[in-house]
């Protein structure tokens, strides 16, 4: 057997691994991982200047020359000591978790988690159905604008009934930005089906598109900003209209109740992917597009509903971003900005002048078939209108340049080259 037929059984392998042993895969990987990070970490601090080393490593360690005596064989000594850096790694996360397991740490890493589940298993739904949705930012920014915007004006009213409000207000919420931003990612759905557009081009560019007209809308004061605020954002919700704070400080923004609706929507949409019709028709699509449309599968809606259940599972988390860690809606969530590739290409495209194909294609055919003599008589680019005749049948090409009068009552002039 063949070293590659070996990888590929691997690999099926691992594909049809059961529960248990995808987790043994998991943990396995993660902590090859941190001795990776660890080898790393040692090296950079034996490229490092320092007065006294960090961590030493010793032949016989310390443990054995304590009872045995003498003195190690072999030591080395680093300015970094890797179990330093992952004890402020993982007390930066998580806190002191064993004397306060309530700590402010671990209330923010559970809040962005919180976030990040709607945002993952959205790009996740979308990648079963083999379309990568990388327009989640915005569809999660179009669901908070929507949130922020309407029950601002919807949750004063319903102030004085206490918890009762909270009950309508929350799932009005949530509802809200589910249907924003599954209809955001609707369109790029549509062009895909429809159109044959690239959705990881559309998607991209529909992140700007939602960033800037969120920046817009919540920068004026005509539309929805808050007049009492220098900061670009909405009117602050009641309390009655937030996730209720259990057991975390109130400022910790974290609530337990949005952490459990996110892992109750996770188990939701495995549901649906694994046990339903539609999911089903989703997952065929994503291994065999062919063959579950010869079975009666409509491709393009299947496109479509995939990618606007992606889109409402990120504005969901646009939702609970407002409504449970910043109160109203804020323009902190920016596309990246361009690499410096991009940069100097948009420049280009300011100073490059508009021509028709047609033009384009006569300046290709010109350079290839004039002469060195009739290339220095012709005339400035954007003076003549040119058009492509043809191409001869010894492939080569024939150019016809006409000038257009350049006032009233003089006559036309024509030039004509020829090869």
């Amino acid at each position: 057997m063949s070293a590659a037929d070996r990888a590929h059984d691997l690999l099926g392998r691992l594909v049809h691994a059961s529960a248990f042993e995808r987790f043994l895969i998991s943990t396995s990987a993660l902590l090859l991982s941190v001795f990776i990070g660890a080898l790393i970490i040692l090296g950079a601090g034996r490229m490092t200047d320092c007065a006294s080393a960090a961590y030493t490593i010793a032949v016989p360690g310390k443990f054995v020359t304590q009872f045995v005596g003498g003195s190690a064989v072999f030591s080395m000594g680093f300015c970094y000591d890797p179990f330093a850096v992952y004890d402020l790694l993982f007390l930066g996360a998580l806190g002191d978790v064993l004397s306060n397991p309530l700590n402010g740490q671990f209330a923010t890493t559970l809040a962005e988690t919180t976030i990040l589940m709607f945002t993952g298993v959205a790009v996740a739904v979308a990648f079963r159905a083999d379309i990568f949705n990388i327009g989640v930012q915005g569809q999660l920014v179009v669901g908070a604008l929507t949130t922020g915007v309407v029950l601002a004006f919807v949750a004063p009213a319903l102030a004085g009934l206490g918890l009762l409000a909270t009950v309508v207000l929350l799932p009005l919420g949530l509802l809200l930005g589910a249907v924003a931003g599954g209809a955001y990612a609707a369109i790029p759905g549509a062009l895909k089906a429809y159109a044959d557009a690239n959705e990881v081009i559309t998607t991209i560019m529909l992140n700007f598109v939602a960033t800037s007209i969120a920046l817009f809308l919540v920068s004026r004061e005509k539309f929805f900003k808050d007049p009492a605020s220098f900061a670009n954002q909405t009117v602050p919700l009641p309390d009655v209209a937030l996730f209720p704070k259990f057991l975390f400080r109130p400022r910790d923004d974290v609530s337990l109740l949005a952490f459990a609706f996110a892992v109750v929507v996770l188990v939701g949409i495995w549901y649906l992917l694994q046990h339903t019709p539609f999911g089903y028709d989703l997952r065929t699509s994503g291994l065999q597009p062919d063959a579950a449309e010869y079975g009666g599968v409509d491709a393009d809606r299947t496109i479509v509903s995939s990618m606007t259940l992606s889109g409402a599972l990120a504005g969901i988390g646009g939702a609970v971003y407002v409504l449970m860690v910043l109160g109203n809606f804020q323009t902190g969530v920016p596309p990246p900005p361009p690499t410096r590739r991009q940069q100097p290409a948009r420049r280009r495209l300011r100073r490059a002048p508009v021509r028709r194909p047609e033009e384009r294609l006569h300046r290709r055919a010109g350079r290839l078939g004039r002469p060195a003599d009739a290339r220095r008589r012709a005339p400035r680019a954007h003076h003549p209108v040119r058009r492509y005749a043809g191409v001869l049948p010894d492939d080569r090409p024939e150019v016809r340049l006409v000038r257009p009068a350049e006032r009233a009552g003089r006559r036309r002039r024509h030039r004509r080259w020829e090869r």
